[in-house]
């Protein structure tokens, strides 16, 4: 009798052919591969259960977390942290629970080790600010709020409003703070191209150069301080909006005008005191033709608004819209 070795066994033939066929062959390989295919998935599950298992922890702490269960959640974000120190969301929520069981000096403990990793975001400075003023460190709260600042933290309403900051809001840097804060919320209102056109402002009546009432308008600026909301009536009824704002890339002044029949597109920019723009007159129908305009502050107070409309490419131009604009109360923007 021949033996024939295949795989890691012995195949016992008692005639043996010249060669083994093709189809034992593959068989024996399959189960090989099948084998090692087992192997490597298995592996792989292995190293992959702590990662389960962890995701699970973080989402069953988080559930905690939401439902204000703050001792539970303390200590399933605790568990968590010894197990792994690089889970940032739980030495954060850790932190922000512990506060939350008026344990202050823990939450100082928690936020101060995430903060130290270098990649923080700055919410985690102010939210580390808040576990100091609650211990009374004004000194340290301060620094970490002018810090957060630096860093892009916006949320001024949270250190304006939160009872954690009652005591500094007395302080002689406070407002310092709020600035540094209240910049990143509303940066537009903190740099001057944005306030150029601060003039337009307001609620008017606007006349004609013969002092005959044409319309009223109102020109508001929104919360986040980026633009300018025109919102016009017309004596007759009719109505158009126009927004304005400065484009810091093109480094000018912009205003889309809508209105039933006709939307205005010009940009530019201040000339000698006025508000300069042009472009172009856009109807429903026909043709867009070149536009210009101008807003010019007065020295008794009101606004000149003055538009001209070329019908030969710029060649010449015609008066569109004169008028003057006068507040309705006295109050400046």
């Amino acid at each position: 009798m021949r033996t024939i070795p295949v795989g890691e066994g012995t195949l016992y033939h008692p005639n043996p052919p010249r060669d083994i066929p093709s189809t034992r062959r593959k068989t024996n390989h399959t189960y090989n591969f099948d084998m090692r295919t087992l192997f490597l998935c298995l592996s792989m599950l292995v190293y992959m259960l702590p990662a389960v298992a962890q995701t699970q922890a973080l989402q069953e702490a988080n559930n905690l977390f939401q439902a204000q269960q703050w001792v539970e959640a303390v200590e399933a974000y605790t568990a968590i942290v010894e197990e792994d120190a690089s889970q940032g969301l739980a030495w954060y929520r850790l932190g922000l629970a512990q506060m939350s069981l008026n344990q202050p000096e823990k939450a100082i403990e928690s936020l101060a080790t995430l903060d130290a990793t270098g990649n923080a975001n700055p919410v985690v400075k102010a939210q580390l600010a808040k576990a100091h003023a609650m211990t009374g460190k004004t000194n340290e709260v301060l620094e970490l709020l002018l810090e957060a600042g630096t860093a892009g933290y916006a949320g001024t309403s949270f250190i304006q409003t939160d009872p954690a900051f009652t005591a500094i809001r007395t302080h002689a840097r406070f407002e310092e703070v709020v600035a540094a804060i209240d910049r990143n919320a509303r940066p537009c209102l903190y740099m001057e191209e944005h306030r150029q056109f601060d003039f337009w402002v307001g609620t008017w009546n606007v006349f004609t150069a013969q002092g005959v009432q044409v319309g009223t308008n109102t020109i508001e600026r929104p919360a986040l301080e980026c633009m300018l909301v025109e919102k016009w009536t017309s004596s007759t009824g009719g109505q158009g909006t126009s927004i304005n704002f400065y484009h810091p890339v093109k480094e000018q002044w912009v205003q889309h005008w809508v209105a039933a029949g006709y939307m205005i597109e010009i940009a530019g920019g201040l000339v000698d005191g006025a508000m300069v723009m042009e472009g172009t007159l856009i109807p429903v129908t026909g043709a867009a033709t070149p536009f210009r305009g101008s807003w010019t502050p007065l020295t008794d107070g009101r606004v000149r608004q003055f538009f001209e409309q070329s019908t030969d490419g710029g060649e010449t131009w015609a008066p569109w819209f004169d008028g003057y604009y006068e507040r309705q109360d006295t109050a400046t923007p």
